[in-house]
């Protein structure tokens, strides 16, 4: 098994944290895209040590990035261009990252990316985005492309009405209905691409703590019709879940992984996480920085590593907000050897090392700089 992270909405103060120009309007209407025919002209906004701390890990969700939970456009020529600010509440009321900056993201850090398609994208969105995806990546090896409808179509208002309505009030069957549409564009857009170097890993999310809704939604899956079926384990009832806490009650949630395993192995699919990890709603840096967690969540990892092939710890980074589900406060803050023992735990996990027991080991995969891909258009 594999980390990878989500990160939070751009708008939710993480911004100073991923780019290094203002977020002013002004400022992104100058930039120069990628993908635009002006090769080796792109914009380098990224933040550099944001860039090295992604290329930690396998997989970026969008999630977050691209407000799955509240866009409702359905057209490819009205979507989020390249040159609007995250943080134009005008223009961008929903802070949305365009999908052009998430694949270069993506081209830079050496990452797979995890796409959440908008529920109400229509064929047309459907094809010009999977094709922008394909003819932007750069190739490289194990290169991998999860795509998701939605996100958490069970329960979120926009993309629950969505599925519903797609599956005749039945919002299990309509996630199945949209899901698979999202699938047929982009297989069809591979095969057209002709790329052989791109792995599609088409996926089907439920609920890890449901395993009624699991069987509804695999019953209502075609044969064959997905690769992968995602879950969120996450450990804590908290408000705010101390090391003390995880450590006692993440056992549980292994066991509702295994349960899960036992379902999608009969159906089949690989078991992924979409979210999952510490179930902090009001994370603090008494939490973020506890050494105490190192170890525990080490063990969580090697726990429901016998079951998944990639989990996406949510989030990395809080900007310092003291806000919900932080893995680290700032970015920077792995740097040290006193601050964001999860994030350690990650990294140190992605690197090969179990940080199951002892201290925070000083391994190359923490504290070292990675030699990022070059990144030519």
């Amino acid at each position: 098994m594999r980390a990878g992270t989500n990160l939070w909405n751009l708008g939710y103060g993480i911004y100073s944290n991923v780019f290094s120009i203002s977020g002013e309007s002004s400022t992104w209407s100058a930039l120069v895209p990628p993908f635009t025919g002006a090769k080796g002209k792109a914009s380098v906004p990224w933040n550099p040590a944001f860039l090295q701390e992604m290329a930690h890990y396998d997989t970026l969700r969008s999630m977050d990035l691209v407000a799955s939970n509240s866009d409702t456009n359905a057209d490819w020529s009205t979507r989020i261009a390249p040159t609007v600010s995250p943080l134009d509440s005008s223009a961008n009321p929903n802070g949305i990252l365009s999908w052009e900056w998430i694949i270069d993201l993506a081209n830079r850090a050496g990452v797979n990316l995890w796409l959440n398609i908008p529920v109400n994208a229509n064929a047309t969105y459907l094809t010009s985005l999977a094709n922008l995806v394909f003819a932007s990546l750069q190739a490289r090896s194990g290169l991998t492309v999860y795509i998701e409808w939605g996100n958490e179509d069970w329960w979120e208002p926009i993309p629950n009405a969505t599925a519903k309505a797609l599956g005749g009030g039945d919002a299990t069957k309509g996630t199945v209905v949209g899901s698979t549409a999202m699938f047929q564009a982009f297989q069809a857009a591979l095969t057209t691409s002709g790329r052989k170097d791109i792995r599609l890993v088409r996926v089907l999310g439920g609920q890890c703590v449901n395993t009624f809704l699991t069987g509804q939604l695999l019953a209502d899956l075609p044969s064959g019709g997905a690769d992968a079926f995602a879950i969120a384990p996450y450990v804590g009832t908290a408000t705010t879940v101390t090391s003390s806490d995880f450590a006692s009650e993440y056992l549980a949630v292994v066991g509702q992984v295994a349960a899960q395993y036992a379902l999608t192995k009969k159906a089949g699919l690989a078991l992924v996480g979409y979210e999952g990890g510490q179930n902090s709603s009001s994370e603090t840096s008494a939490n973020t920085d506890d050494p105490s967690y190192y170890v525990p969540y080490g063990q969580f990892l090697q726990g429901i590593s016998q079951y998944m092939t990639i989990f996406n710890n949510y989030m990395h980074c809080n900007g310092g907000t003291t806000g919900g589900w932080a893995a680290e406060e700032n970015v920077g803050d792995v740097s040290s050897s006193s601050k964001a023992f999860r994030v350690h735990a990650l990294f140190d996990w992605n690197s090969g090392y179990t940080p199951s027991t002892g201290a925070v080991p000083t391994s190359p995969a923490t504290y070292a700089a990675v030699t990022l891909p070059v990144v030519s258009y």
